[in-house]
């Protein structure tokens, strides 16, 4: 940059000529170092893509926010429309003393402050939503602000499926920078090893493709586990595969059938019933009324990628009475996303989110549900209106022969077979009750963990988009290896630190750990 030393300002060098002039002849427009003046900057060059407070842009964007605690009030937002509008904002603020900017996808993160910002500008990616196919279907190229119900509206008619979300309104670029959980992830992995090429606008502007060939096949390894620390994607270019309509839905039971469940789930994991077609999400769930009364259940959401109603491999879950409500059906993935998008989990509410991962043992998975049940009734007796309370159990990804991403799990390991996940996701409607369910759900958290090591089953892994960012550090999960590549992207991409410090939410890098 180049200062005006006899204003004690500066100019970006990439300033058009007048708006160069403008500021020498007008030194007092602004404080250069506020939002305001940023957001008036960037409307200069992106007049289309520049909401301010009070225009139906800007507040459609703010209250998209799928939890409540997350909806923030920036001093502009910023909606661009291609990688070169993206490219524009990234200069234009990098050069801007004191400039703090968000990056929203999807904008589903419970962690506040990860997708916006009380104070300075958001970059919302929504109007980057497209979904394309090359012409022989082997490529299927999306934008970051797409949702995967959207992805899969594009797709299901060509016969076409994509690793992505479960949850329709989850989007596109946080869920695949992240790992990503699928229906199909018991055979095909994590979304991130699914990915053929990412475009990317790094910290400099530049906007590049990254994929595994060329000079940025290390940024690429760093990209898939190590979320918004290098830049921000602009289109994935996914691997498609065929899919015909298949098995899934959801099965909801009274909480009298907790321990079969419990049962059910560890024989579903026994070696001998292992079919990669199948894939569940066990739910321990308790849901209170406008009044505090509620009831605790449970509820199944299960998948079996091939045409086959009631498939032995998900027999054990199928055959527990009694059920309350059953969708098993053969559908197809817009249908089940679109569902889960809308069921059971209620919108507008805060949210707490914290996971945990362990090696899985049959003998586990009863204390787990102990401390639950305790938590639960806890919960119940509090009557505390309108919440819903959910521990949710669930396979890790199996790990694909060519899978090179920044996970941190061994390359040869089996976690499909070794691992599982465990999520507990805490809604409410008042604001009043925050503290108190942050506390319990954190002390829950940790009890669980403490029960898990006595059995010597911990592992270090957490699943980053699970992660609570109140206490929680996924990145150091992925291991010091992982870990020290992830800095040594950030070191040579971002060399100014630029999504490190002008970006202060999301995971951040220990930078100053490594030399």
């Amino acid at each position: 940059m180049r200062w005006l030393s006899a204003y004690g300002t500066f100019v970006p060098k990439r300033l058009p000529v007048f708006i160069c002039l403008l500021l020498l002849i007008i030194p007092a427009l602004a404080d250069f170092t506020t939002p305001e003046f940023h957001c008036r900057l960037l409307s200069t060059f992106l007049p289309q893509n520049v909401f301010f407070p009070g225009s139906e842009n800007y507040n459609a964007s703010t209250a998209s926010y799928y939890s409540l605690q997350t909806r923030l009030s920036p001093t502009c937002v910023v909606v661009p429309s291609t990688a070169e509008d993206v490219s524009t904002a990234v200069k234009t603020l990098a050069e801007l003393p004191d400039a703090i900017f968000a990056v929203r996808g999807g904008g589903h993160s419970p962690n506040i402050g990860f997708a916006d910002t009380e104070y300075g500008v958001t970059i919302d990616l929504s109007r980057l939503n497209h979904v394309n196919t090359n012409e022989d279907g082997t490529v299927a190229s999306v934008g970051p602000g797409a949702r995967w119900t959207e992805v899969h509206r594009a797709l299901d008619p060509l016969g076409l499926d994509v690793v992505g979300g479960k949850i329709g309104t989850v989007g596109v670029g946080g869920l695949i920078t992240g790992g990503g959980v699928s229906n199909f992830s018991p055979m095909r992995g994590w979304a991130c090893d699914n990915v053929l090429n990412m475009q990317v606008v790094l910290a400099s502007g530049e906007i590049v493709d990254v994929n595994d060939e060329g000079e940025y096949a290390d940024l690429f390894v760093a990209l898939k586990g190590g979320q918004g620390n290098f830049g921000i994607v602009t289109r994935f270019d996914l691997r498609p595969f065929r899919q015909d309509p298949y098995w899934g839905g959801l099965i909801f039971y009274p909480s009298s059938t907790e321990q079969a469940q419990v049962d059910a789930y560890a024989e579903f994991r026994e070696r001998a019933n292992h079919d990669s077609r199948a894939e569940v999400e066990q739910n321990f769930m308790y849901l209170s009324s406008d009044d505090g009364s509620g009831d605790p259940f449970c509820m199944n959401n299960m998948f079996y990628s091939e045409q086959v109603r009631n498939p032995s491999a998900l027999r054990m879950f199928s055959d527990i009475q009694p059920q309350f409500n059953n969708t098993m059906r053969i559908s197809n993935s817009t249908d089940f996303t679109e569902e889960l998008g809308t069921n059971p989990f209620p919108h507008n509410r805060y949210l707490i989110q914290a996971c945990t991962t362990f090696r899985f043992s049959p003998a586990i998975l009863p204390q787990i549900l102990k401390l639950w049940i305790g938590y639960r009734d806890e919960m119940q007796s509090a009557r505390i209106p309108n919440i819903m309370l959910a521990l949710t159990i669930l396979d890790v990804p199996v790990l694909l022969p060519t899978s090179h991403n920044s996970l941190g799990f061994p390359r040869g390991s089996q976690p499909d077979r070794e691992l599982a996940l465990g999520l507990i996701s805490v809604y409410w409607l008042s604001d009043e009750y925050s503290s108190m369910m942050e506390r319990a759900t954190r002390t829950l958290l940790h009890d669980i963990d403490v029960v898990i090591a006595k059995n010597g089953l911990s592992y270090p892994y957490r699943y980053i988009n699970y992660a609570n960012s109140a206490y929680q550090d996924p990145l150091r999960g992925y291991g010091r290896k992982s870990l020290q590549h992830l800095v040594r992207m950030s070191k040579k991409y971002d060399p100014n630190r630029v999504f490190q410090e002008k970006v202060p939410g999301g995971w951040k890098l220990p930078l100053d750990e490594f030399s």
